[in-house]
């Protein structure tokens, strides 16, 4: 089978310019780049690239051979991206902007959600916590999972799919976002973590605070470590996002039980994990939904969804 790319151009492009922006505010801010820290993802970056050079061009291949270009193709592109990605979402905190909680939280009661209730349930049942935790947790490592089953997919469309709706996404919730800073429901309506013994061992939606009270501060040094910037972004929740990505992606194959589960799951994690407001949530979704129903309403994925046979590339779509 032929080797068609699954990482357009224009994703690359996007890439570089979040990149350019991200250099220009590190050098006119307070903020610096850890670069001693970035070399083992460096290293991967520089082998995966080399490997994906390798690849022939209008030839045959089996199809073990074209899984393995499209891993490097796909890992590489989302390293670089999802480093990009945290980066602008960590130096668009300093932005001075200011905190809306009080926002969020009165959305989330025009929608007539009892948010400390669902925490205090969620409290009183310790298996539902070390569920949730585990789902939340796992997010990042299933995402990867995701892309790497459905680069064994024969249809190039679908990881090409999943891989052009998680970007735009979450580039989208990181600019919206900026906008939206929060402190999040837990520290906005939980006073006393201690008063609920059940969280000790996994304390819920305060992992950001000490980051984001850092970038909003102006008198404190920002040093970025790209191995610890986790996301900062409240509204609309990524997390939340992601789990309709991941369900989108997988519609009409033989694991979208599984991923639909889990997505449930994880999403239902993210008031207590993610410290999110619901309003977070629904802005989450609608923001996957909109995306992916953007992407899969093109030309290119025409009959991706409908088709009976995922691994089947309908002859008259031109799938690079």
């Amino acid at each position: 089978m032929r080797l068609s790319p699954i990482c357009p151009r224009w994703l690359y492009v996007s890439v570089l310019l979040v990149s350019l922006i991200n250099i220009s505010v590190l050098v006119s801010s307070r903020a610096t780049f850890q670069f001693s820290k970035a070399w083992p993802l460096g290293v991967l970056i520089v082998l995966l690239f080399a490997v994906y050079l390798q690849r022939p061009k209008s030839t045959e291949l089996p199809h073990w051979k074209v899984v393995v270009f499209r891993l490097c193709e796909g890992l590489l592109f989302l390293q670089l991206a999802w480093l990009n990605i945290r980066t602008f979402n960590h130096l668009s905190m300093m932005m001075p902007v200011p905190l809306t909680d009080d926002l969020l939280l009165k959305w989330d009661q025009m929608l007539g959600l009892d948010w400390l209730a669902y925490f205090e349930f969620v409290h009183a049942h310790p298996s539902i916590i070390k569920l949730y935790d585990a789902s939340y947790e796992s997010l990042s490592l299933l995402s990867l999972c995701a892309l790497i089953v459905l680069c064994f997919f024969r249809d190039p469309r679908r990881v090409r799919y999943f891989v052009e709706v998680f970007f735009t996404t979450a580039m989208f919730c990181a600019v919206v976002g900026a906008f939206f800073p929060a402190k999040a429901a837990v520290f906005t309506l939980i006073p006393d973590l201690a008063a609920y013994p059940n969280f000790a061992a996994t304390p819920p939606g305060i992992y950001h605070l000490v980051y984001l009270d850092t970038l909003r501060d102006a008198t404190k040094a920002v040093a970025l470590d790209p191995n610890s910037m986790p996301g900062l972004v409240t509204f609309p929740s990524f997390h939340t996002a992601a789990g309709i990505i991941l369900i989108l992606a997988f519609w009409r194959t033989w694991l979208f039980v599984p991923v639909l589960l889990y997505s449930v799951v994880m999403i239902a994690s993210t008031p207590v994990f993610g410290g999110h407001y619901f309003i977070d949530l629904v802005a989450g979704t609608a923001v996957a939904l909109a995306i992916g129903h953007y992407f899969a309403s093109r030309p290119l994925y025409s009959g991706l969804f409908t088709s009976k046979n995922p691994n089947l590339v309908p002859s008259d779509v031109e799938p690079g």
